[in-house]
């Protein structure tokens, strides 16, 4: 590729190199805001404890990109550094703020549950403790 490539671009753009670097200090600019954003939404609306975590409801008025972003950062935290966060995890946080009394069982045995203010997601095991308690 760098060989045939780069040099046929070259010919028909001479400033290909300089665009490319415009474009990758543009996205490094961006990707930097996002990140300090997301840091934002998530010491706002998410608390964590141990293994497991509480997402304010309130999260629902950021962006959605800011959302998922935060509940990742929020499994990142309690889940070991091997294990994959899935896609449908997020979403069940997410869909669980938006309607009180949820409950979902998702990746790594842990459940996601709600109140009208609050997502919680924890291990299923404490979960079923103290749901037989009461």
């Amino acid at each position: 590729m760098r060989k045939n490539i780069v040099p046929a671009a070259l010919k028909r753009n001479p400033n290909m190199l300089n665009n490319l670097t415009t474009s990758m200090n543009l996205q490094a600019a961006e990707n930097a805001l996002i990140r300090k954003l997301t840091e934002q939404v998530f010491a706002k609306y998410i608390t964590i404890t141990n293994d497991s975590f509480e997402v304010s409801t309130g999260i629902l008025n950021e962006e959605e990109v800011l959302q998922r972003r935060a509940v990742y950062s929020a499994f990142k935290q309690i889940f070991p550094d091997n294990v994959r966060i899935n896609n449908a995890s997020i979403k069940s946080v997410l869909q669980a703020a938006k309607s009180a009394d949820s409950k979902d069982n998702i990746q790594q045995d842990y459940a996601v549950h709600s109140t009208k203010k609050t997502v919680f997601v924890e291990p299923m095991q404490r979960w079923q403790k103290r749901r037989k308690r009461l």
